[in-house]
């Protein structure tokens, strides 16, 4: 592929991106004004911003265009979550989560762009947005059992679905981008499982 085509099939994958994020987005702000709880229509953002890392590998070609959406959202969620726009966003408590998720997706990107590396870099953002989805929604409406980690008070129901989740979103990745699921990959995938719960 020349550099013009190159050049011309980012800047598609990079317009088709941005009108993806806007209209997740734009739903979550629906379903906001429609009664939602703010930290419900934060993870429908959180889900369905985090799940386009898929599509990113396989329509981009250079890692440059890959990770300008990404970073393009840290600035935009920083000047959102500093003037409080897209209350969607937010949760009960205001948090950098906003800005530190698309910042991570672009470090992702940049430094686990080739292969056979794409797949850690899809694995961890998975983990991020199902990990987090789950562990939160389900310890916010089952969560039981209380205990306490570093100051932080969490619930054993949100981390054994944290855990779940973050191990299905590793074997996902891998399965996805067909890559061999072997018993390494398996306790691999177990321990950061694990540490991501923590």
């Amino acid at each position: 592929m020349s550099l013009a085509e190159t050049f011309r099939t980012d800047l598609v994958a990079m317009l088709i991106s941005a009108l993806y994020v806007m209209g997740v987005i734009a739903l979550a702000e629906v379903l906001r004004k429609r009664g939602m709880a703010r930290e419900v229509t934060r993870k429908v953002v959180h889900l369905g911003i985090g799940m386009w890392i898929v599509p990113t590998y396989m329509l981009f070609q250079n890692r440059i265009w890959a990770a300008l959406p990404a970073a393009g959202f840290v600035l935009l969620n920083a000047a959102a979550w500093n003037f409080g726009f897209f209350r969607s966003m937010e949760g009960e408590r205001r948090n950098v989560g906003v800005i530190l998720f698309p910042l991570s997706t672009a470090l992702a990107i940049w430094f686990f762009w080739l292969p056979p590396w794409s797949v850690v870099g899809v694995a961890a953002i998975l983990v991020l947005c199902w990990g987090d989805a789950a562990g939160a929604l389900v310890g916010r409406r089952f969560g039981r059992t209380q205990y306490t980690v570093f100051d932080h008070q969490r619930s054993l129901e949100g981390s054994m679905a944290m855990f779940s989740a973050s191990l299905l979103a590793i074997v996902a990745a891998f399965m996805v981008f067909g890559a061999p699921v072997d018993g390494g990959v398996l306790v691999a995938a177990l321990i950061t499982a694990a540490i991501a719960t923590v």
